[in-house]
């Protein structure tokens, strides 16, 4: 593949992830606007939406991929490796709530508590 090819099929994902992230769906013709790209050179590297989505895994699962390549390499125990990969991805976690918060958790108007009758 011809450089320039190479760093418009690179645009044409980028745009594609910003589509996703910011409006939680793809348009073939916002990603070629915000690629700089004609919709029939998009189009000339992913047929359809569904290979350009096709793309958008790939590219997460080979990043997953060398993130996990790169914790296992260091010597620690397996759930630090699994919970470090998991902050990077999602943020840590937030401070686990008392005993207090937890015990009214999830109960609201019609939802009974443990040990309630129904």
């Amino acid at each position: 593949m011809r450089s320039d090819a190479r760093r418009n099929r690179a645009s044409m994902v980028a745009a594609a992830r910003r589509d996703l992230s910011e409006r939680g769906s793809l348009s073939m013709r916002r990603v070629a606007m915000t690629a700089g790209v004609s919709r029939s050179t998009l189009y000339r590297h992913f047929s359809t939406r569904a290979a350009l989505e096709d793309a958008l895994r790939e590219e997460a699962l080979g990043a997953a991929r060398v993130a996990i390549e790169r914790e296992v390499q260091e010597d620690r125990p397996p759930v630090a490796v699994l919970r470090r990969l998991v902050e990077a991805r999602a943020g840590p976690a937030p401070p686990r709530p008392g005993a207090a918060q937890v015990r009214g958790a999830g109960r609201g108007p019609g939802r009974p508590g443990r040990g309630a009758r129904r």
